[in-house]
């Protein structure tokens, strides 16, 4: 699989080397003129999980750790296969939930370093999703570990086998990813909770919501997804939190500060589809002093013109 991150031609980018560069998005658009060049680099494969960040998320990581956001208590709602939590640095705590229940079981069972069981067979996996009364331990590893892709449910999978002729031991390469998740020490000290984004209250925090697309491929047995309750809750956590959000796209309110585009696959083979996936925050957000009376200069991804038109003040993230 390869991963596909945009350069501008202006010469502004994140930090790194240039195939790890993300463009700028001033006002959710590239400036007029600049041309745009696509680099395709390879990328190690990781475990994967239904929309997980393990690829493709320098520029979310960039803006997560600049240092104006030092030592403030950081939540995440959506929280996943924790790809993007355990390469945040430098806050004051972590707080991590998800609305899945038996996603919380296994990421709970994982920082606890507690032994998972092993789906043998597919007969086994299949009676574990048929029989909700069982462990749920046991369901939470069967769900993901032993599912096709990482979606929930997703089909049994044991061992796959590339174009090249190698064969992957899906199990055991998402094993290693537990254990190198149980040493990190953000996701350690994270507390994790299963609980609605929308039953959380955030106050002066930094928050990363990575929420189910719209209009995509959800979750067996996932909450009912109200795309509109979603971004009005973000407007209102953006009046006394810093809050970026991960999108294809978003209402007009919300301003496009970083883009990757990356390839998508929940089919596998052949079935994979170039995306543009963007980071968002909100219009009333980027005014706020909170970004720009913290230490450190912006990042260059998120150097963004605020000066309203026909010129006048404004300020830069």
């Amino acid at each position: 699989m390869r991963c596909e991150v945009r350069v501008d031609a202006c010469g502004v980018r994140a930090r790194g080397s240039p195939k790890k560069s993300v463009a700028v998005c001033r006002g959710g658009k590239h400036p007029k003129g600049n041309e745009t060049r696509v680099l395709s680099v390879p990328s190690r494969s990781i475990t994967s999980y239904l929309g997980g960040k393990a690829k493709c998320a320098q520029h979310i990581i960039d803006a997560l750790n600049h240092p104006m956001f030092n030592g403030l208590h950081y939540v995440e709602p959506f929280v996943g296969y924790a790809h993007i939590l355990r390469r945040v640095e430098n806050k004051a705590s972590y707080r991590a939930s998800d609305a899945n229940p038996l996603l919380i079981v296994l990421l709970l069972a994982v920082q606890q370093k507690r032994e998972l069981p092993r789906v043998a067979t597919r007969d086994d996996y299949n009676a574990l999703r048929d029989n909700r009364a069982a462990d749920p331990l046991a369901r939470a590893v069967a769900a993901f570990t032993y599912s096709f892709n990482g979606k929930e449910w997703g089909g049994y999978v044991s061992t796959y086998e590339r174009r090249d002729g190698r064969v992957d031991d899906i199990p055991a390469s998402r094993r290693r990813y537990y254990d190198r998740l149980a040493s990190n020490a953000v996701f350690a000290s994270t507390v994790l909770q299963r609980v609605s984004y929308a039953d959380l209250a955030p106050h002066d925090c930094l928050v990363y919501c990575d929420p189910p697309y719209d209009k995509t491929t959800r979750y067996r047995n996932a909450e009912q997804w109200n795309a509109d309750a979603f971004w009005q809750t973000m407007r209102e956590w953006s009046a006394t939190n810093v809050v970026f959000v991960s999108e294809y796209d978003a209402p007009d309110d919300f301003v496009c500060v970083a883009h990757a585009r990356k390839m998508s696959c929940v089919a596998g083979g052949k079935n994979q589809s170039a995306r543009t996936e963007n980071l968002y925050v909100h219009t009333s957000a980027l005014a706020r002093t909170q970004f720009s009376d913290r230490a450190g200069p912006a990042p260059p991804h998120l150097d963004i013109d605020l000066s309203p038109p026909g010129g006048g003040g404004g300020a830069a993230v």
